[in-house]
């Protein structure tokens, strides 16, 4: 008996992380006010303030989906439960960047989770976060441009 509760702890012990029932989610994000279907639309997913929101390379994760009517969708599986916030990029000449003027206000179009109400500078992960708690998900995000672009 002492042999297989020890086998049963070494390959629980061995076991890949995440594969104990760490509970995971799909999350779906779902842009919509897109002005054109030129270049593609990005997005990023991050689990901290670091690099949020136009910092794609500091992101979680990250991806690119087709834009059209419209609107992009994207899919992230595998998700960990926990507190998140996303951004979206409409890229539109296709640079993999935020572009933006020398004052630093983008030259194309963004949105975040939540669609918080931004005066100065762009929204912070507090005022864009939210939690995952369940095996799916769906969120809404609305591309805003500045009216001089």
């Amino acid at each position: 008996m002492k042999f297989i509760l020890a086998a049963a702890w070494l390959l629980l012990a061995s076991a890949p992380a995440g594969s104990e029932g760490t509970p995971e989610c799909a999350l779906t994000i779902k842009a919509s006010g897109f002005r054109s279907a030129k270049g593609q639309a990005l997005a990023a997913l991050f689990n901290s303030h670091d690099g949020f929101p136009s910092k794609g390379e500091k992101a979680y994760r990250r991806a690119s989906a087709e834009i059209k009517d419209g609107a992009a969708v994207f899919v992230f599986s595998g998700v960990p439960y926990g507190d998140y916030a996303a951004s979206v990029l409409h890229d539109e000449n296709s640079n993999g960047r935020l572009d933006s003027n020398w004052l630093g206000i983008p030259k194309e179009g963004v949105g975040s989770s939540k669609d918080p109400a931004t005066r100065l500078g762009p929204p912070s992960f507090k005022d864009s976060a939210f939690n995952i708690n369940s095996e799916e998900l769906e969120i809404k995000i609305t591309i805003r441009y500045n009216r001089k672009n």
